[in-house]
């Protein structure tokens, strides 16, 4: 899904007439992606994103932590280990509880 992105650069967008503010974002998107993201869940990307925690994309993927299934197995102490705030796994728990 994602593994073409990387390839981009500034120029490619630049030809594709992308205004310098969103080229600016998307290609610090791209330096989040990890190198083989083909295996990440949309799922697990959107539901990062919903928490305003897409920047743990590459953190997760790098772990092998690629579907929501994955993260519901984690435990505090797992995702401490990931480099995750307190504040960032109180978003998750309470988002994996909303879940159900």
């Amino acid at each position: 899904m994602y593994s073409d992105l990387p390839d981009l650069n500034e120029d490619d967008l630049k030809e594709l007439k992308i205004a310098l503010g969103p080229r600016k974002r998307m290609l610090k998107v791209f330096q989040l992606v990890p190198q083989d993201s083909s295996q990440v869940s949309h799922c697990l990307v959107q539901f990062l994103q919903d928490l305003s925690l897409g920047s743990l994309i590459a953190p997760f993927c790098n772990n092998d932590v690629s579907t929501v299934e994955d993260v519901q197995s984690l435990s505090s102490r797992d995702l401490e280990m990931l480099g995750l705030t307190i504040g960032q796994r109180n978003k998750i728990f309470r988002a994996i509880s909303a879940l159900g």
